[in-house]
């Protein structure tokens, strides 16, 4: 995601500008302004500036501006936002490039940017790039935030996530916003304290008021002894045409994973079933990735039983069982589980029952077992649908939410189940996994299935709504032919050789300008 931030940021001011007559120097010349860029004192290891420098062209001829590339010892820390090279400049105009810095260290940092053009005297042109990290407790993610592409006055609202990574309580006693294309929509009541480890969430807005690319800067005071936090945000207003989403997917996916138990007395058998597969299951993810999380909730707070575990819990298998086995055996919507779901998942907020479970950046799969079906319209008035929207709209991104059931087989059931109405529209849905509990179903390979579509992401959710017949979907920047347009999710469904860890998504298209 950061890479895709840094992607659109790079369209910052990043265009032509006609100068007033200028005789200019003889031949093909170039001038790169300034020599040096000082990035000051930035916050290591969440904090970030930006700063540009020019490309001129002063000759009387056009002049080719070849390659841009950053090198240093650590250059890593320096991103060079877009490389329009190779592109020529006619003689006075000028191309504006900027870089972003991002310490990873306490340390003053130096890099160089080498401009290579057709210059006749000077083909090769340094840029000093120098900055240093600051030690300090409160980092934000993302940072840079972009929030790409949106179609003229449409809003599109994102945020950062703000936290504690130090030793001991900060106070924030300032949030402020500096840019007309942004908003701060949901006000904090300041001042407010972070404990050590502690994160809050920031909500943002972009306007786009007009054709561009705009940036703000968040700015975060506090008592930490690193000082201001500053936040760089950026986004791009879009006439509807030659749109690109871009997904760097992680080496190893993070996976949360919350499973919703009907606690009726015909159930007793599944549940013997589901805690006897409960290792395979895990094996199965472990092999897939090793940063997961697992919470039972199947009363009607949502709350999960015996904990979030991990990988790392003690005896976390006799924790899986108990939870299956006692949680919620006196909740009235134990029929309605998808209820259940959407208040756990509701239920992840700092100092509620379940914070720490729903991470931005992992998949949200949420298992569902039962012999009857949906019934949380008759129980709360509220039907499945709705409560899958709930549980898309507090992920925030639908596209990283998964449903999968265990229930009847749809339409019909069977003698020992009703059908799995609600279920199975969920689960078809999402691109999760429906096992009927009518068969044999607590299988090793059926629990590699589940643990399968906790990890892997099929689906892609677009920053613009797009003219269907301009998708164009690659892999590794190979074309991929095999993927259906789910317009109700406003997503691209890739349905077989699904991107693995390390792979990059891109999807261009033509949008059609119409608000999300």
């Amino acid at each position: 995601m950061v890479l895709a931030s840094l992607t659109m940021l790079a369209c910052i001011d990043n265009s032509f500008t006609n100068l007033p007559d200028d005789p200019g120097v003889n031949g093909a010349r170039i001038e790169v302004t300034p020599s040096t860029l000082d990035f000051g004192t930035v916050r290591a290891n969440g904090g970030a500036a930006s700063e540009t420098f020019t490309v001129r062209s002063i000759g009387t001829l056009p002049v080719e501006l070849e390659a841009l590339e950053i090198r240093g010892d650590v250059f890593g820390d320096f991103t060079l936002l877009e490389d329009p090279s190779p592109i020529g400049l006619q003689p006075g105009e000028e191309l504006e490039i900027p870089v972003v810095f991002t310490p990873s260290a306490t340390s003053e940092v130096t890099a160089n940017v080498l401009v290579s053009s057709s210059d006749e005297v000077d083909s090769l042109i340094t840029v000093q790039l120098v900055g240093s990290g600051l030690e300090g407790s409160l980092t934000l993610d993302p940072n840079p935030l972009d929030f790409g592409a949106t179609p003229l006055l449409c809003t599109r609202d994102n945020g950062v996530t703000l936290t504690n990574d130090g030793s001991s309580d900060i106070s924030v006693d300032g949030l402020s916003l500096d840019g007309v294309a942004f908003e701060l929509p949901v006000p904090h009541s300041l001042p407010f304290t972070l404990t050590p480890g502690q994160s809050t969430w920031i909500d943002g807005t972009f306007l786009s008021p007009e054709i561009g690319t705009f940036t703000g800067d968040l700015l975060v005071t506090s008592d930490d002894p690193g000082g201001d936090l500053l936040g760089l945000w950026s986004g791009t207003t879009s006439d509807g045409v030659a749109m690109e989403d871009e997904w760097i997917l992680p080496t190893a996916q993070k996976s949360d994973i919350v499973f919703s138990v009907d606690q009726s007395c015909s159930m007793s058998e599944d549940k013997w079933a589901l805690v006897g597969q409960a290792s395979n299951f895990i094996n199965s993810l472990d092999s897939y990735a090793s940063d997961w999380q697992i919470m039972v909730s199947s009363d009607d707070n949502g709350c999960n039983a015996g904990g979030i575990l991990t990988a790392s819990t003690a005896n976390y298998q006799k924790t899986f069982e108990d939870a299956v086995f006692w949680a919620g055996l006196l909740a009235d919507l134990t029929e309605a589980l998808l209820s259940i779901a959407d208040a756990a998942v509701e239920a992840t907020d700092a100092t509620e029952c379940n914070y720490g479970f729903l991470r931005p950046d992992a998949i949200l799969h949420v298992i569902s077992v039962s012999d009857e079906p949906e019934q949380s319209l008759e129980e709360t008035g509220v039907d499945w649908a709705g409560r899958v929207a709930n549980i898309n709209a507090k992920k925030g991104d639908p596209s990283m939410v998964k449903f999968s059931a265990i229930a009847g087989d749809y339409p019909g059931g069977c003698a020992t189940a009703d059908e799995g109405y609600g279920y199975w529209q969920a689960v078809n849905g999402s691109g999760g996994v429906f096992l009927s509990i009518c068969s044999d179903w607590a299988t090793p390979a059926n629990m590699a299935l589940l643990a399968d579509a906790s990890v892997t992401r099929d689906t892609y959710q677009l920053s613009g709504t797009p003219v269907e017949s301009t998708i164009v979907v690659t892999v590794n920047g190979s074309t991929h032919s095999d993927w259906t347009y789910d317009s109700a999710r406003n997503s691209v469904v890739i349905a077989s050789d699904i991107p693995e860890g390390g792979d990059t998504v891109n999807i261009t298209y033509d949008g059609t300008g119409a608000c999300d």
